[in-house]
């Protein structure tokens, strides 16, 4: 996870609230990148855009970001650790079973 740069992402996380947020959304959606966005209004949804509510619990945003991402989370591994280490680290981070810790990202 990043700071966006103008660049192509895999995913965007934006803050649909303010300009630079909305500049990024429309880059994004210009290339179908899938976007996690705080402060969507009805008009910004649409496939591969979710809304995220402040406030939302880490689990909740994980599993958002799993399924935007496509990331299987059940894959056969030999260990749970591997199967762990394929997610990705904010994912990771909100999963209960690493301590379920708040997190705070930007």
């Amino acid at each position: 996870m990043r700071a966006w740069d103008g660049t192509r992402c895999t995913l965007l996380v934006a803050d649909l609230g303010d300009a630079y947020g909305r500049q990024a959304f429309a880059r994004a959606r210009a290339r179908q990148t899938p976007v996690l966005a705080f402060r969507a209004t009805a008009a910004d949804l649409g496939p591969g855009v979710v809304d995220a509510s402040e406030g939302s619990p880490a689990p909740a945003l994980a599993q958002t970001l799993r399924d935007l991402l496509a990331v299987d989370a059940t894959v056969a591994t030999d260990t749970p650790e591997t199967a762990a280490s394929a997610l990705p680290a904010l994912c990771r981070l909100a999963d209960p079973e690493s301590g379920g810790r708040g997190i705070d990202a930007s």
